[in-house]
This record gives C-alpha cells, sequence and structure tokens, in this order.
C-alpha cells in the first residue's frame, strides 16, 4: 500500500472511532441533566417510555426516534473499524454508516431544532471528509497525471495567444466609426437595457425615501424592527428578485444579439480584451443611464406622493441623507454585478460555439421525466389547494410556492407531450412547424418565458393584489379603535383602575377576563422564515416554537361578556353561542386586510392548545397546554385591533367553565373626552410603572402608526403591482425585440419558398398566442380560484366581497389590456417589418 493510502486508512479509523465512540458523549439535555444516548434512552424505560417520560411532547418523541439511526450508525462504524483492522473489506457496512449519518443529518434538517446539542452536526461532516478523502485518494493518480497534461496545453494555448494577439500598432479612426454605427443600429437593445435598469432604481429610491419620510412620525420604529421596516424590506427583496430576472434576461437577450457582430470582429482578428472592453463599456454606460433617469423619476415620483400623503399625516418632505443614496447606488450596483455574473457563461458559450470549439446544446424535450413531473405537480397543486381551504392553512407563502412549483411542472409535462406528440409522425410534424417552431427549435428557453409570464400573472392577481386590496378596503381607523384606551390587569390593580373610572367625563366599562396563550402562537414556514430574515425580523426557536421574550397575549372572557360586548358595539345583543363545558369559541379581531391566521397552530383547525394565566403558567412546557374544541370562529371588532391582530384576539368560554378558571383579572375600556385623555393616559402609564400586571394602550398611537403603516402599505403595493405588471409587458417585449430580427428573416424565408399572405399571417399569430393565451389561462384562473379560498379563509361577508372587487378588478383588467395591447402592437410591428421586407 501506498504511503498515501496508510494515511488515509488511519485517518478513516480514526474517524470512525470517533463516530462510534460519540454516543457515549452529552448528547441531549432534558430536565436540567445531560444524558448520552444509551443514557437517555435507558431513561426513557425507566420511566414507562418517551412517552410517558415527556408528557407526549411531538418533539422530544421525534427526536427520540431519530436517536436510534446515530446508535445504529456507531455499531455500524464499530463494525467497520474492526474489520479494517483485520483486513476485511466491509464496503457494505460502510456505505451504510454514511446513509445512516445521511439520514439522520436530513431529519435534523427537516425538524430542525429537535437535535440540542449543535456539535453532532460534525459528525455527518466528518463522515463527508473521509468519503471525499477517500475519494481523493483513489484518483489521487488520474488526478496528477491530467493535471500535467492540462497544465502544458494551457502553456501552449497562452503561447499561441500571444503570438497571435501581438498588435504593435493602434486601431485606425474607421474602427472607432464602425463602433459607433454599431451602437446606434442596436439601440433598441439598449434601451431595453436601460428600461429594466431604470424600474430597478426608481423602486429602490422609493422605498428608502419613504422610509426616511415615515420614521420620523411611526413610534414603533426602531433599528432592527417596526412595522414599516417590515414592510419596506420585505418590498426590497422582493423588487430586487423581479428586477434581478429583467436585467438577467435583458443582458442575456443582448449578448445573444451582440455575438453576431462579435463573431466577425474576432474573425476579423479583434483583440479579447478589446472586445471584452467594448461590451463593458456598453453594459456600463447603460448602467449609469438608467441610474440617473431613475434616481430623477424617482425624486419626481416622491415628491407626487408626499404631497397626496401629506394632507393625511404629517409627514415631512426632506432629501435622503447622502449615506442613503450610497447605499441606494450600492444595492443596484450589485443587483447589476450579479446579473452580468449570472449571464458571463452565455458570453464564453456563446463565443466558443460560434468558434466551434464547444457543440451548440441540443433542444432537449422531456419524455418519461415530463410526466414525472405532472404527476408531481398535480400533487403540489393539490396539497396546496388544501392547505388554503381551511384557516388552519390561511394564505401562506409556502403554499403559494409550492403552488406555482406544481404548476410549472403541469405546464412542462402537457406542452412536452404535446410537443412530442407533434414530432412523432411526419405528417403532423410539417403540419405545425410553422405554429410550434419556438417550441419545436427551442422548448426550454421558450417554456421559460411561459413560466415566468404565468408566475407574473398569478403575482399580479393574486399575491399582490391581495396585499393591496386587503388594506385599501380596510374599514376606517376609528371602527379599528372603539375605545380611547384598553387595559387589562389583575386583582391587586382593580381598586386604582375603579378610583380611575369614577373621574367625570371619563365613560368606562368593565369585563371579567383571564390571560390566554397557546402553544404554537406563529406559524414556523420556510418562506416566512426567509423573509424575516432579510426583514431584519429575528426570532430565536427552541423546541420548535419560536421563542419571544412576551408571548402573546389573547383575551379570555365569558359567554356572557362577549354578549355585553356586542351589544355595546352593535346595538343588538346578537346570537348566544350556546358553549358548554370546555368548548371555546375564538374572536379574531382583525380588519380585512389582516392575513388568516390561527392563534395556536400546533393542532388541528377545530382545536386549540391554551392555557390561562395563573401561579402555576409554565409558558414553555408542552406539558402546561390543554387542547380545546374550537365550535365558533367569526371576524370582529369588539376592544380593538392590536397588533394588527396578532394579541388581544377574543377566546369565549362557558359561563360555567370561566368561573373556574377566573383569576380575577378585569378588562378596562375607557372612552375619554377631548379633554381628559392626556389624564387618562399619564394615569395608565403612572400605574403600569407600579404594577407590572397593567397593560394597556391607547387609540391615539396605534391609529397614527396603523395610518402610516397603512398609507405605506397602499404606495408600496400599488408600485409593486404596477411594477410586476410591467415586467410581464416588458418580458413579451423581450421575447419578441430582440429577436425580432431573426423572425423577420425566417418569415421572408417562407415567402421566397411561396407561401401566401395569409398562411405567414396565420403562423405569427399562432407562434406568438401561446405568451399570451397560456399566462392568461393558467396564471390568471389559479388567482380567481386563490381569491375565491382567500375570501373564505378570511371571513369576507357579501359587502367585503363587492368591495374587494371594486378595487382589485380595474387591475386586474387593465394588466390584461395592457398586455393584449403590447401583443397586438409587436404583431403589427413584425407584419409590418415582414411584408416591407417581402417588398
Amino acid at each position: 500500500m501506498k504511503r498515501s493510502g496508510k494515511i488515509y486508512q488511519i485517518i478513516s479509523v480514526l474517524i470512525y472511532i470517533f463516530i462510534a465512540a460519540a454516543i457515549w458523549l452529552p448528547w441531549i439535555a432534558y430536565a436540567g441533566q445531560t444524558y448520552h444516548l444509551p443514557g437517555y434512552i435507558s431513561e426513557a424505560g425507566k420511566n414507562g417510555g418517551i412517552v410517558a417520560m415527556t408528557g407526549g411532547d411531538p418533539e422530544l418523541v421525534a427526536s427520540y426516534y431519530m436517536f436510534f439511526l446515530s446508535i445504529l450508525s456507531a455499531v455500524l462504524a464499530l463494525i467497520y473499524v474492526i474489520g479494517t483492522l483485520a483486513g476485511k473489506k466491509v464496503r457494505l457496512v460502510y456505505r451504510m454508516v454514511q446513509w445512516c449519518e445521511f439520514l439522520y443529518t436530513a431529519a435534523a434538517v427537516i425538524f430542525f431544532p429537535l437535535v440540542p446539542m449543535g456539535w453532532t452536526y460534525l459528525l455527518p461532516i466528518m463522515c463527508l471528509a473521509e468519503f471525499v478523502l477517500k475519494q481523493y485518494v483513489e484518483q489521487r493518480d488520474e488526478i496528477r497525471k491530467d493535471a500535467r497534461v492540462r497544465e502544458e496545453r494551457d502553456r501552449l494555448e497562452r503561447e499561441e495567444r500571444k503570438r497571435r494577439l501581438y498588435f504593435p500598432g493602434r486601431y485606425s479612426s474607421s474602427y472607432y466609426r464602425m463602433i459607433w454605427k454599431n451602437v446606434k443600429y442596436h439601440i433598441r437593445n439598449y434601451v431595453m437595457l436601460i428600461a429594466s435598469s431604470v424600474f430597478l432604481m426608481l423602486f429602490l429610491f422609493l422605498v428608502f425615501a419613504l422610509r426616511s419620510a415615515f420614521l420620523g412620525i411611526h413610534s414603533a420604529e426602531a433599528v432592527t424592527g417596526g412595522g414599516t421596516q417590515k414592510v419596506l424590506l420585505n418590498a426590497v427583496w422582493m423588487g430586487l428578485l423581479l428586477n434581478a430576472v429583467l436585467m438577467g434576461l435583458s443582458f442575456s437577450y443582448y449578448i445573444r444579439s451582440k455575438m453576431r457582430e462579435e463573431n466577425i470582429l474576432a474573425v476579423l482578428g479583434i483583440r479579447s480584451r478589446s472586445l471584452r472592453s467594448m461590451m463593458l463599456m456598453e453594459y456600463a454606460g447603460c448602467l449609469v443611464c438608467s441610474g440617473i433617469i431613475g434616481i430623477i423619476l424617482g425624486n419626481l415620483v416622491f415628491g407626487i406622493i408626499m404631497r397626496v400623503i401629506a394632507r393625511e399625516l404629517p409627514v415631512s418632505v426632506q432629501g435622503m441623507p447622502a449615506g442613503t443614496y450610497l447605499m441606494v447606488c450600492g444595492i443596484f450596483t450589485a443587483a447589476a454585478l450579479i446579473a452580468a455574473m449570472v449571464n458571463s457563461h452565455v458570453y464564453d458559450h456563446m463565443r466558443w460555439s460560434a468558434s466551434g470549439l464547444i457543440a451548440p446544446k441540443k433542444n432537449h424535450i422531456p419524455g418519461v421525466s415530463g410526466w414525472i413531473c405532472g404527476v408531481l405537480g398535480v400533487i403540489c397543486m393539490a396539497w396546496s389547494l388544501a392547505q388554503m381551504t381551511g384557516r388552519s392553512g390561511g394564505e401562506s407563502e409556502d403554499a403559494q410556492a409550492v403552488y406555482l412549483l406544481g404548476l410549472i411542472l403541469v405546464l412542462l409535462c402537457v406542452r412536452s407531450a404535446q410537443i412530442r406528440r407533434i414530432k412523432g409522425e411526419d405528417g403532423r410534424y410539417y403540419q405545425n412547424i410553422f405554429d410550434k417552431f419556438p417550441f419545436l427549435t427551442g422548448f426550454g428557453q421558450n417554456m421559460k418565458k411561459v413560466y415566468l409570464l404565468t408566475v407574473t400573472a398569478f403575482l399580479v392577481m393574486y399575491t399582490l393584489s391581495s396585499a393591496y386590496g386587503g388594506n385599501v378596503l380596510a374599514q376606517a381607523l376609528e371602527g379599528q379603535f372603539p375605545y380611547d384606551f384598553v387595559c387589562t390587569a389583575g386583582k391587586a390593580a382593580d381598586e386604582k383602575l375603579q378610583e380611575l373610572s369614577g373621574q367625570p367625563g371619563l365613560k368606562a366599562e368593565r369585563y371579567p377576563m383571564t390571560t390566554v396563550y397557546s402553544l404554537m402562537p406563529e406559524n414556523i414556514s420556510l418562506v416566512n422564515s426567509v423573509k424575516d430574515i432579510f426583514a431584519l425580523d429575528y426570532k430565536s426557536v427552541a423546541g420548535g416554537r419560536q421563542v419571544m421574550a412576551e408571548p402573546p397575549v389573547q383575551i379570555g372572557i365569558p359567554e356572557s361578556a362577549y354578549l355585553e360586548l356586542k351589544r355595546a358595539r352593535s346595538g343588538d345583543e346578537g346570537e348566544a353561542i350556546g358553549l358548554s363545558g370546555e368548548e371555546i369559541a375564538v374572536i379574531y379581531q382583525e380588519d380585512v386586510s389582516a392575513r388568516a391566521h390561527l392563534l395556536d397552530w400546533s393542532g388541528a383547525a377545530d382545536t386549540l392548545n391554551l392555557q390561562t394565566a395563573g401561579p402555576g403558567a409554565e409558558l414553555w412546557s408542552y406539558r402546561a397546554y390543554t387542547p380545546r374544541k374550537v365550535v365558533r370562529e367569526e371576524r370582529a371588532v369588539l376592544t380593538g385591533i392590536y397588533k394588527g391582530g396578532k394579541e388581544q384576539n377574543l377566546v369565549v368560554f362557558s359561563d360555567e367553565f370561566f368561573e373556574e378558571i377566573y383569576q380575577g383579572e378585569q378588562l378596562y375600556l375607557f372612552c375619554a373626552a377631548g379633554g381628559d385623555y392626556e389624564y387618562v393616559e399619564d394615569s395608565l402609564f403612572a400605574l403600569s410603572k407600579q404594577d407590572g400586571g397593567i397593560r394597556y394602550y391607547s387609540s391615539k398611537v396605534m391609529m397614527q402608526d396603523t395610518a402610516t403603516e397603512r398609507y405605506l402599505k397602499q404606495v408600496v403595493w400599488l408600485f409593486m403591482m404596477i411594477m410586476a405588471g410591467v415586467c410581464g409587458i416588458y418580458l413579451i417585449l423581450i421575447k419578441f425585440c430582440f429577436e425580432m430580427d431573426e423572425i423577420v428573416a425566417r418569415y421572408r424565408f417562407l415567402d421566397c419558398m411561396g407561401m401566401h399572405e395569409k398562411t405567414i399571417m396565420k403562423a405569427l399569430r399562432q407562434e406568438m398566442l401561446p405568451f399570451f393565451l397560456i399566462p392568461l389561462t393558467v396564471g390568471g384562473l389559479s388567482a380567481v380560484v386563490f381569491t375565491l379560498l382567500m375570501f373564505r379563509v378570511r371571513m369576507y361577508n357579501g359587502a367585503e366581497i363587492l368591495g374587494y372587487i371594486r378595487y382589485v378588478l380595474p387591475v386586474w383588467v387593465i394588466y390584461w389590456l395592457a398586455q393584449g395591447a403590447v401583443y397586438q402592437a409587436l404583431k403589427k410591428v413584425l407584419t409590418g417589418k415582414i411584408f416591407d421586407t417581402m417588398e
């Protein structure tokens, strides 16, 4: 055995000895004590099993069974070590250890953070490192031989390149005149590239300018939090994603359109450095122009928006600081560089393909894999729609992402089956060759355009429209905050608050209540987690639950108090719920703009795991929560909307059960006259400092913050809808404007072959129609289905549905009219160029 092989064997044996011995290291902490794996399993057996020991905590039960993979891998690792030292080949055991570690890692990532000790992730990393080392040792000789051959070939190529590119003089003035004429000839391509970059600069400028304007009047704003910051940063990342796609496509088509001229210059002997410099100057010049235009347009649009908002809010129109301008320009430059790097391989591939050094990429149309994708797509779509049918699924971004993925897979399956059927028979192929020419010759590239147009239609008609339409439809702020002050307090503060309630001119209502906590108040989803990270809204996670310094508080009241609140708000007592035993009803205090959510995401839709405040409350213990059956859900504002409907929702108990859990807490609702408002606020502030059990909020502050966020959302989401709509239009323009010369040349050839004018018109229409019709039918119908499901989960009534449609339907109509107008305009331009060329 070679020396390197012996070194590898020693390292491998040491690694697998550590894997075998690792189960005896501290692995899990439970009930204040640290256990190794055998000890933990033994302790579970002594306590009657893991379910009995942990009270059925699903996180601990799942992690318990997952640990058996680690024990199995340790046993197999020990067998591998013994076999290796004995000189026996145990490759099957070696592979089984790796698969155990892989499955353990996959389970740990999926169920994160169910693995308590972070060092356990070292085991699969060591296993992977050992595998890579083994592959290197086995292939070392071949690698070194190939490296020597490649180094010699590179040396010869560098010498030959240096000899060919030797140019002792300078280019003549004719060369520069040729470049200038080439720039004027491709002015359309430059305009398209500049336009895509202008959108990004305009959007970035507006977002940061609005943030600067609202920062001074929003009370809840902070460096790493606050409602306005979350809205703006989420919009920034979504806008960057849309514009990155646009810039990437624009730059990709720009390179493709330039490659014919660049290849001619390369054949004529232009230096590679000069060629790259010329393209870099063109790209950089377009970016500088787009940046300047975007800033100018941003100032104009920002001034108009501020003049409109200043009528409602005390905002000051001030310029952004120089640091913010630098930040905007930095983000813009980074996005442009990313678009250039993403498309750099396009430049190299096309350049070497034109030189004959790389074979052109074949047009691949999926066969069996397309049907498999179709089945997976149907499963994804069915799962996401099932999630959206119940309020427990809500309007999860995960469900939307899975649905769009499934939609793309189904489109791929249907279109590939159609194209393969056409290509399967000569008669059918020649009958459809002109109608389906883009997909017969460039299936993958053209399907990407169809995907993007479909996703854009869905974003405009549902994702962005639901955010904008719900926010515009939201009721007046006075209806969302019917009381000037909402205060919750314990029994100890009852006397002081009673005294405050007796002040002249102050109207107070008092109801018995209990503080209610839920097991999992936030839904943990992949898309939401990524959004929160980018929005600087960090939350730590433990045991599958988000750990917050102060968990969300809901208000528990008896059914009799609920009926009194209904009578105080609407004038009639309303229909009794008829609760009995431990049944509950949930009243979501939120407006129509709030996304559907549950108070507890850990159980079934009709069951909430709750616990009430008391001396023995354990907020982060699974066993402390009791499942309660929900017999009724409704959306109504009875006391006020707090934190967008995430807190102080009403949990209604039966009167008999409420007497059992009542701890003397009271809910005070104050309506103060104009002169007494400041006095009540100062008094409640002083009492809350003296007694930490008193919590209150004032409607004046909440209304100002809500108004700020509402106007900001209206501006941001309307602009996002416009930008997404423009993206859809721009995608069609990119597709046909950059390919216009190729299309015209193709139909000129068909005319020379004797095709009639009507047949040419029909073929052109059939070639362009899929890029308009498929997004309209697939994306539009999907958005309509999701909108109908949204009405259900948000509990909209008939009037609210009509109001939503009144605001959103014009957006849909304008979007598709604009798409149709661009489609017709492009068809007319192409028709004119084709027949002008024929003449």
